[in-house]
Parts: C-alpha cells; structure tokens; sequence
C-alpha cells in the first residue's frame, strides 16, 4: 500500500459495535475512504478550539499492518460536544440502527445497544491530546475510565488518535464543524 492510495473493501451485513460488554474490541470487514497519509499536528492546541458541537464524519480502526475498517460501518453517525466549562458529551450509532418492537425483547435490547455508544463527563486538553474522564456511560463498566487522544487538525476536521481497547488497535474518530 502505497501513501496516497486508497482502501476500499466490501460493507459488511451489519456492522458491529467497537465495545461490547465484555470490553472486547470488534471490528467489521470494512476499509476507509480517506487517503493514507501523514496527518499535520496543531501543537498549540487552546480550549476554544474544540468547545461546541462537532459532527461525526468518519470513525475506523487500524490495525498493525494498516488495515483498515469502520466498526460502527462506513455511514455511522455520531456528535460531540464540548463545553466552556469542561463537560463534555460523546454519541456514535450505526447508520442503519436496530429500531426495537415497543416492547422489546431481551434480544432486541442487546440488537439497540450493540448499534448505539455513548458517554459523557469532563473533558482537559494538554497540548495535541484531550482527556475526557467518563461519569456517565451507556456501557456502565465504562464509568470511571479516563480516555486521552491525541488531536490533529485538517481541513475544518479534528482528528483524535489513540488505542483501542485491545491496546494495539489504532482508532481514529474524524469530527467535523456541525452545519
């Protein structure tokens, strides 16, 4: 693979969540559209560049050989916001989420949360890398966790890096200004 060149592989059938309840890591057959290539660091990040909304434009996983896929499938959805007084709130789900009957069955539960992630707590930036410190999660095992990543800049869009779960697995989550 060649920097410049883009992967491209097949949708999967139904996408699969980037956390699951037993902290794994799972990640769905799916490449990236975005050309591999060295990102610019904004080392003088400030407070006010991230407070606001931001969109979800792309999230993947990478793994060591540089594979690519998209955990929450290519289209996932998704917002961020930061406040001036560092709260912070993250939400990604699935394009194509799991719509349960009204009411659901166990396993239409375990269907809408496989597809929907999210957290909220405050958020603290050092340089190129922010912190957020979780108190509230979907995922309750999630709270308590403290989450850094690290933070580029591109064309509008913030880049946050960092490991996966599995603590080898890049991740990469690309927010865009909300329109």
């Amino acid at each position: 693979m060649a920097i410049g060149e883009i992967v491209t592989l097949p949708e999967p059938s139904r996408p699969c969540n980037v956390w699951t309840r037993a902290g794994d890591f799972k990640l769905s057959p799916v490449g990236t559209s975005l050309p591999l290539k060295s990102m610019r660091k904004h080392m003088s990040m400030k407070d006010d560049d991230l407070i606001g909304a931001w969109e979800l434009d792309e999230m993947y996983a990478e793994d060591a050989e540089g594979n690519r896929t998209h955990p929450m499938g290519r289209d996932a959805g998704g917002m961020i916001m930061y406040t001036p007084d560092h709260h912070m709130s993250a939400i990604v789900h699935t394009a194509d989420r799991f719509l349960p009957a009204d009411r659901p069955s166990d396993e239409d539960r375990a269907e809408a949360f496989a597809n929907y992630f999210n957290y909220a707590g405050s958020w603290s930036l050092e340089k190129d890398a922010v912190t957020h410190v979780l108190t509230h999660a979907l995922d309750p095992n999630m709270v308590g966790m403290s989450l850094t990543r690290e933070i580029s800049q591109e064309n509008g869009r913030m880049i946050f890096t960092g490991l996966g779960p599995d603590g080898v697995t890049k991740q990469v989550i690309i927010w865009k200004p909300t329109s």
